[in-house]
């Protein structure tokens, strides 16, 4: 993601680590039976809706 606002993966990683959150990298493979928490700014909203129409 180009943005200037934009996290590091590291920086998100060590976030969800510190609050004990499970997580996993999302592989562009979306699952009709899984449900999908996506946050952030819109962007990252729009570009998560566009992969999954593909």
């Amino acid at each position: 993601m180009d943005s200037q606002r934009a996290s590091t993966l590291e920086e998100i990683e060590k976030a969800l680590e510190k609050v004990g959150l499970e997580y996993s990298n999302f592989e562009n493979k979306v699952n009709k039976d899984e449900k999908y928490l996506v946050f952030g700014s819109f962007y990252v909203v729009e570009a998560f809706l566009k992969n999954r129409k593909k």
